[in-house]
């Protein structure tokens, strides 16, 4: 185990993970006392916190997404229709606070 100061740390913080990483655990000191620790959270089987790592992510629901996105009412006006309108009461905005 390894002890650092902050400011040893901050300069070598890399490195520090590095150990970490590797299974060591780390004591950051302030003027000689102890602050925190930084301890490896992760087991050689990939646990974390003793919960086995997942392998997979989970699978997209693409028929519910959908279904969802179809019981969505329709927008009476384009996306591009509305970032016009957007941008113009945007400037108009602008423009009415530059003349004052």
């Amino acid at each position: 185990m390894g002890a650092y100061s902050v400011a040893e740390a901050k300069a070598h913080f890399s490195a520090i993970l590095d150990a970490v990483e590797q299974g060591e655990s780390v004591i950051i000191t302030r003027r000689g006392v102890e602050i925190a620790s930084i301890m490896p959270t992760r087991a050689a089987n990939g646990a974390v916190g003793g919960v086995p790592k997942k392998r997979h992510s989970p699978q997209l629901d693409f028929a519910g997404l959908r279904r969802l996105r179809e019981s969505m009412p329709m927008s009476p006006i384009t996306s591009v229709e509305w970032l016009r309108f957007e941008r113009d009461e945007r400037d108009a905005e602008l423009l009415a606070g530059a003349r004052k």
